[in-house]
């Protein structure tokens, strides 16, 4: 199941991946040589990506937009180890004024 967060549609505001958390699979594959943030569904039309990176194990995206009372997924594609290892994490962003 994915990590869910609180984003209002008005701000723009960073979220993180960790690939770290997920234990041995991650330590035989290495670092984070590159990755791919995915919009899904309805994320695709109502959220922009402004900017994103990795350090490490850690990816992070910047999002603004959405619309109130939508949930959205965001998918992390990594490329880890010199393309040894490709992983997806997920995350949601529960879209709500605050």
């Amino acid at each position: 199941m994915p990590q869910s967060f609180p984003h209002d549609p008005n701000d723009t505001a960073p979220y993180y991946v960790d690939f770290g958390l997920n234990g041995n699979q991650v330590e035989v594959c290495g670092t984070i040589d590159s990755a791919t943030w995915i919009k899904n569904g309805q994320a695709e039309a109502d959220l922009t990506i402004v900017s994103s990176c990795t350090d490490g194990l850690v990816c992070e995206v910047v999002i603004s937009g959405g619309v109130a009372g939508t949930t959205y997924t965001l998918t992390c594609r990594a490329t880890l180890g010199s393309g040894k290892c490709q992983l997806d994490r997920s995350i949601e962003l529960v879209c709500q004024e605050m």
